[in-house]
């Protein structure tokens, strides 16, 4: 199962070594294949939903500090998906230079 296939990444930059981003790419797909990420993403939809009727309670400009608190928070939640893709993705980025450099090495 490749949940976040259509998902696009957010551009992560990790400082950890190539190795340690491939194994992070690696343990991110691992967790997105774990039963329980369904749930985490059940659970963030709830949440976006709760923040929507919170929302929907919020008027006037009295309240557009807290409107922008929620607006904010909702779009944090949203980012999950994206933030998995993009570890996945710098993962298989540093596999490939990696790879490339084996193959100068080689050469």
């Amino acid at each position: 199962m490749e949940p976040l296939q259509d998902t696009p990444a957010l551009p992560i930059a990790l400082s950890d070594s190539a190795t340690r981003q491939v194994e992070i790419g690696e343990e991110v797909k691992d967790l997105l294949k774990h039963p329980g990420w369904e749930h985490l993403k059940a659970g963030t939809a709830t949440y976006q939903r709760m923040l929507t009727a919170q929302l929907m309670g919020v008027t006037g400009s009295p309240d557009a500090s807290k409107f922008n608190a929620l607006t904010g928070e909702m779009k944090g939640v949203a980012q999950i998906e994206p933030i998995a893709r993009g570890l996945i993705d710098v993962g298989e980025q540093a596999r490939a230079q990696m790879r490339e450099a084996e193959i100068k090495e080689e050469s």
